[in-house]
């Protein structure tokens, strides 16, 4: 299951910053982590997708 939902916020100088959430839903204990990953040019969050769901499922 495609949990990943899309967010978008603005710094105080109106730069747009895009995010992804990929929340744990199989599990009924609150979350105990959060992790924050950037990216560089080359690179494109899409790559993350399996990475989180790892996390999710291991957590």
């Amino acid at each position: 299951m495609n949990n990943m939902t899309e967010f978008e916020f603005l710094s105080h100088d109106g730069s747009r910053f895009f995010g992804y959430d990929w929340p744990s839903y199989q599990h009924s204990r609150a979350p105990y982590a959060v992790v924050i990953s950037l990216h560089g040019p080359a690179n494109h969050t899409g790559w993350y997708d399996e990475l989180a769901h790892f996390f999710n499922e291991n957590n």
